[in-house]
């Protein structure tokens, strides 16, 4: 079975696209790393309803995207989100570690996250449906 994290971290994590514009490969698996303070753009996806395909060697897995601005800036946040759907929306592709056959974007939504000494920080969400190989 493949690993559709790897695949989909790897994807975005491409460089000449706007998404490493942005954020310059700062893309983080589960969690953001304990040092991140929000000083940076930063992405973190995470895997949920893990599953595959009966008797083909797909995955067909949903991922949630967290987008970060690097500042307190909503916009800055909204500029990362829109990135990220410009990346994964609707695409195909292949990576080292395995191919993307379909995206398909399910939600978004802006929320503020809770952080050390009271701040909050502007996120936005984004879920998608990604097949991979």
């Amino acid at each position: 079975m493949n690993s559709g994290l790897k695949i989909v971290a790897e994807w975005a994590e491409a460089s000449g696209t706007s998404l490493y514009t942005l954020v310059a490969g700062r893309i983080a698996r589960h969690k953001a790393p304990s040092s991140f303070e929000n000083t940076q753009a930063c992405v973190v996806i995470h895997g949920q309803a893990m599953g595959s395909e009966i008797k083909a060697p797909v995955q067909n897995d949903r991922y949630v995207f967290k987008c970060y601005g690097g500042t307190h800036s909503p916009e800055d946040a909204e500029a990362v989100f829109e990135a990220v759907f410009d990346r994964f929306h609707d695409v195909r592709g292949d990576t080292t570690a395995g191919g993307i056959v379909r995206s398909t974007f399910e939600t978004g939504s802006a929320t503020d996250e809770p952080a050390e000494g009271g701040v909050m920080w502007p996120v936005y969400i984004a879920t998608f449906e990604i097949l991979t190989t």
